[in-house]
């Protein structure tokens, strides 16, 4: 009996450490029901570059993280590129400690990357093929040089493609504004950069020349072909571009050209911009007129005209008579709009011409509807030689001017205390003076931080943040007359 009871004594003690052993064996299967499978992911951390930093065409990017499993990794991958195309491929799948990797790698960024956004990808997958990843966008550029700005055009018109094209505006004068806006300076061509895709794009890297700038910042500009005016930038409407800016603190920016000014036909709107009690008057006129583009086979079609209240809504428009072409190739219209069911308050007269190739041409004038805030009570007659120009303007503390040409004398920025005008409430002044019939006149401030030279920055103008200062055409030589203008903004503020 004893040696019964040993024997099976024996045999529990075996089965024990057999069923333990098998237990013990079975715990990292996770097909085993009576194990706890992994389910964690490796931890991916990617600690350089940052968010945001610029991969530079031909140089070298590099790469630093950390992996990490506890179960141990089966590999890692890395790749870099833009949904597109793949700049960078690797993977790791030998590790000399299989619970923590430590990713450095520099990689060659393409010469010819595809400019813009890329996503840098690490992922990571564990022995039970769990996966870890993380993500980091970085920018690709071509070669810039190190403290200034790098601009880089990739979308522009198909018209005017593959020519030169430069950079011109208030970054390039000094302290005083002198030598800004030298449309013939050809020192800030853009360069050419044709990417693995084919696609072509233009680029500079510039500075602010004015010595007062130190914070990389880049004043008002725009992008010119050629060495004239005519061949200026537009906007995608065809429509005058406002000037470009770089804020403070930016290393890069991309930038679009909507179109070039001498592949759209020309529109003159000279719709009178004129203030209006509100009483009295039922009409205005719309007028001006269009040309054919400097850079164009094909001739005006159509001109159109829309008015739009402050919210962009559209209260009228219609179709414009254009007479025959006169001498110098224009096409005027002119054209009677009924404001009679117009409410106070500010519009934009908009007029578009169209040609045959289907560029299009525009040039906005504002309307403004309001009852008239300065009083003409207490003022002196009006001489019957003079024009009085009574103008209403946002409220300063700074001298006021009228500039134009005169009889006898071209004043244009001239600042002259023969040409001041005289305040009568806040934001009211007045001044008598003699004009010319179908001259232009403007008004200025005087903030003595600007050079004489750039009296047009304190133009006063009807559209906020406008690049070109609101003007007055007279239309009648002075008997008298008394003209009332409303600038709701400045040009620019110091």
């Amino acid at each position: 009996m004893i040696k019964k009871y040993t024997r099976f004594f024996s045999i529990l003690v075996m089965t024990g450490i057999i069923s333990a052993g098998t237990m013990w064996l079975t715990s990292c299967d996770e097909g085993d029901p009576k194990g706890t499978p992994d389910t964690d992911n490796p931890s991916v951390t990617i600690s350089s570059p940052s968010a945001g930093a610029i991969g530079v065409s031909g140089a070298i990017l590099a790469v630093v993280g950390t992996i990490t499993d506890e179960a141990g990794l089966a590999s890692v991958s890395l790749t870099l590129g833009n949904g597109t195309v793949e700049v960078i491929s690797e993977e790791f799948t030998t590790f000399s400690d299989p619970t923590s990797f430590s990713l450095n790698e520099n990689y060659d960024i393409p010469s010819d990357v595809v400019l813009g956004n890329h996503t840098l990808t690490i992922v990571a997958t564990d022995l039970t093929g769990n996966e870890g990843t993380a993500t980091v966008e970085i920018v690709a550029l071509p070669a810039f040089e190190d403290g200034k700005v790098t601009l880089v055009v990739d979308e522009f018109p198909a018209d005017g493609a593959g020519e030169d094209f430069h950079m011109v505006g208030d970054f390039m004068g000094d302290e005083t504004g002198a030598g800004d806006w030298t449309v013939s300076n050809l020192d800030y061509t853009l360069a050419e950069y044709e990417d693995s895709e084919g696609t072509v794009s233009y680029f500079i890297s510039v500075k602010d020349a004015n010595t007062t700038v130190t914070d990389g910042s880049i004043g008002g500009f725009k992008f010119v072909r050629g060495t004239d005016w005519p061949y200026v930038e537009k906007d995608e409407n065809g429509k005058e571009a406002v000037n470009r800016s770089v804020a403070a603190g930016t290393d890069f920016e991309f930038m679009q050209i909507g179109s070039w000014a001498d592949y759209n036909p020309i529109v003159a709107n000279n719709s009178g911009v004129t203030v209006f009690d509100g009483t009295g008057v039922t009409s205005v006129e719309i007028k001006g007129n269009v040309k054919d583009a400097l850079t164009t086979e094909s001739a005006v079609v159509s001109a159109e005209y829309s008015v739009l209240d402050a919210t962009e809504v559209e209260v009228a428009s219609g179709t414009l008579t254009l007479e025959a072409p006169n001498g110098s190739g224009e096409r005027n219209y002119s054209e009677d709009l009924d404001i009679s069911t117009f409410a106070l308050g500010v519009y934009s007269i908009v007029v578009t011409a169209l040609d045959g190739n289907g560029n299009q041409g525009r040039e906005d004038k504002t309307l403004s509807i309001i009852v008239f805030p300065c009083s003409e009570t207490g003022l002196p007659a009006v001489d019957g030689a003079k024009t009085r120009f009574i103008i209403n303007v946002p409220v300063l503390t700074d001298d006021i001017y009228i500039t134009g040409n005169f009889p006898g004398s071209d004043i244009w920025g001239t600042i002259d205390p023969a040409y001041e005008l005289t305040k009568i409430s806040d934001g009211c002044y007045y001044i008598d003076i003699a004009v010319q019939a179908d001259k232009t006149v403007q008004f200025f401030r005087e903030p003595i931080a600007w050079a004489v030279g750039d009296w047009w920055r304190g133009q006063a103008t009807q559209v906020a943040g406008s690049d070109s200062g609101a003007s007055f055409s007279t239309t009648i030589a002075s008997n008298g007359n008394t003209v009332k203008l409303y600038f709701p903004f400045w040009r620019q503020t110091p």
